[in-house]
């Protein structure tokens, strides 16, 4: 696995990620066993068995300071917090406590501020900083904006409650999402007011860190492993591909790739059908198939190798 850091040209935050495969859905979850003050983890997925950062209290208080750009944010602020408040199944309650001159601190105090510097400068939007206890344990956490760029409460750039929703899903130990198929609020890339609403993925991550924390429902067993068909249509990398289903898989991921030992691959198709068209272009191509659910994923179908290949017509 390779390390990769997730700060782009208008990024909502900055955390150290090592990159494998994708969980069932797109969803991680931030990995760290320091004790401390962090803004950086491992992105895994919910069933990862070193566990991830969690709170140990469902119910999460927070400040607002006014200085700088806070004046007149506080119903951007409520409105983010609404959105994880009200996820279904998820046992997690985020308050509004008032205002407060604290800032970028570790005091006992979650706290949203919006000022210069913080590690979040240059094109860093915000930044999540999480104080850990042993066992990954949430015990505070700070969001700060950057007062470089204009915070806006119309709906315009930049957007205070879509940065802002998306921040206090980091503060749930939510790390960025893989997906990139449509936008989920745990996007790395702002996406506007798109992620002021939860989309699938940015639910089941609030409702993974319910089950594993706060339910005490243990996790299904990964299911097995499917077979895949693939079926060349008409010329030029069309092809399409159906696999078997897999008792208790909610997921499917198809892979892609160059390399006939999957040396590096691709995602292609992610969700819950057992058919998908693809037009993979002209050469060769490999694919694999595997089933998911919480629990895990099963073993890439047909031996982990590749299943079959198509060339351009001649």
């Amino acid at each position: 696995m390779n390390s990769k850091t997730l700060r782009h040209a208008v990024a909502t935050g900055t955390f150290v990620a090592l990159i494998g495969s994708l969980p069932a859905m797109g969803y991680r979850m931030i990995q760290n066993t320091t004790v401390g003050t962090v803004s950086a983890g491992y992105a895994v997925p919910c069933y990862d068995a070193g566990g991830f950062a969690h709170w140990g209290s469902s119910s999460i208080s927070w400040y607002l300071n006014t200085a700088g750009q806070g004046s007149g944010k506080a119903t951007a602020i409520q409105n983010a917090m609404a959105s994880w408040t009200n996820v279904a199944n998820a046992d997690h309650t985020l308050t509004y406590a008032g205002t407060t001159s604290a800032g970028w601190a570790t005091d006992s105090q979650n706290t949203v501020v919006f000022a210069s510097g913080n590690g979040c400068t240059g094109s860093c939007l915000a930044l999540t900083a999480l104080t850990l206890q042993s066992g990954q344990v949430i015990v505070e956490t700070d969001v700060t904006f950057n007062s470089s760029y204009s915070w806006q409460t119309n709906g315009t750039n930049y957007d205070t409650e879509a940065v802002a929703a998306h921040e206090f899903g980091h503060t749930l130990g939510i790390h960025h999402t893989e997906f990139t198929t449509y936008a989920p609020t745990m996007e790395a890339l702002y996406t506007g007011t798109n992620a002021q609403t939860l989309e699938a993925d940015d639910i089941a991550a609030l409702q993974c860190a319910h089950t594993v924390y706060f339910a005490g429902t243990p996790l299904p067993s990964p299911p097995s492993a499917p077979t895949l068909t693939v079926v060349p249509e008409l010329c030029y990398g069309q092809a399409s591909f159906s696999w078997t289903s897999s008792a208790g898989a909610n997921s499917y991921e198809l892979e892609q790739s160059n390399f006939s030992n999957f040396s590096w691959a691709g995602p292609v198709y992610i969700g819950a059908d057992t058919n998908f068209w693809f037009d993979g272009g002209g050469g060769t191509s490999y694919y694999r198939i595997r089933a998911c659910n919480s629990g895990g994923c099963s073993a890439y179908g047909n031996g982990n190798k590749s299943v079959r290949y198509y060339s351009p017509c001649l």
